[in-house]
């Protein structure tokens, strides 16, 4: 299911709660009748503001842009206000050629850690600037912003619009605490193939480990409780293991690097008696070892 949104409007998705310190953000876009006249200002403006006001001029605020241009690569906009530090004002544009990803549907993921902003488009991260809403306790809302499509001709739709409390960044829980545990690894279900929007946390996992070449570390799948425990204990073995092969074919890890097992619903963080409980407990953790 797809919302069209109409250029010049702005949306507030209802997420039930204000912002968090640190959380993912995932959605699906998708634009159609883009060609070669298509504006250099088409693009969506993802706020993260202080109210939920229908309003773009909070006194506290981030924002980045996505560009739909097709003509010139016009690059991701990145900006912010802040209202009791001036000099911690940014007004960026970020080098970014995503004119052939736009033509077809795309996968945003955001990764908000207190001050830090990351974005991916599919599996690339695009943007990343560690200092982005230094108020981020006054960014409690997400509001969306198409601008400059041209009616009757260009539409942007959006879809699949997640929210996940947590996200906090995974080098620093691995330094830190030598193990990290994330739902936003994602599976086909009752199967090991791994989702696309899976694929951002899996490279930026990669990049630790590139980082840090004589890190090791234990891979381990846990499922909920739904099913047969013996296929559960087999299918949390096998998601271990699909995340293992992506890391080394996708991205160059020396299998040797990495061990892999799974818990199957043995080993529960959250009741299984709700979906919520249910997907907090489908997890991949990794351990260094």
């Amino acid at each position: 299911k797809w919302m069209m949104m109409n250029p010049g409007s702005i949306y507030i998705p209802d997420l039930a709660k204000v912002l968090p310190d640190d959380y993912t953000l995932e959605f699906d876009l998708y634009a159609s009748g883009l060609d070669r006249q298509t504006s250099s200002n088409a693009k969506m403006s993802v706020y993260l503001s202080e109210t939920k006001s229908l309003s773009r001029n909070d006194k506290n605020y981030a924002v980045f842009s996505i560009p739909f241009c097709q003509y010139s690569p016009v690059g991701m906009v990145v900006r912010n206000n802040v209202s009791d530090d001036k000099e911690a004002h940014i007004n960026s544009n970020v080098k970014a050629d995503i004119r052939k990803d736009v033509l077809n549907k795309i996968h945003v993921a955001i990764g908000a850690n207190k001050k830090r902003l990351r974005v991916w488009i599919n599996e690339d991260k695009e943007i990343d600037v560690p200092r982005l809403m230094p108020n981020y306790g006054k960014i409690n809302y997400i509001k969306f912003f198409p601008e400059y499509f041209k009616d009757g001709k260009e539409q942007i739709f959006i879809s699949n619009i997640r929210l996940a409390e947590g996200g906090q960044d995974l080098r620093s829980q691995l330094e830190r605490d030598g193990k990290y545990s994330t739902t936003g690894i994602l599976f086909n279900p009752n199967s090991a193939s791994i989702l696309p929007e899976s694929v951002g946390i899996i490279k930026e996992l990669a990049n630790v480990l590139k980082d840090n070449s004589s890190m090791k570390l234990k891979i381990t799948g846990h499922t909920d409780s739904d099913g047969d425990d013996n296929s559960n204990l087999e299918l949390s073995k096998k998601r271990a293991a699909a995340v293992k092969t992506m890391l080394n074919k996708e991205f160059n890890i020396d299998g040797s690097r990495l061990q892999t097992d799974g818990k199957g619903e043995s080993k529960p963080v959250a009741e299984n008696n709700s979906s919520i409980g249910k997907a907090q407990n489908r997890r991949v953790e990794f351990e260094k070892i």
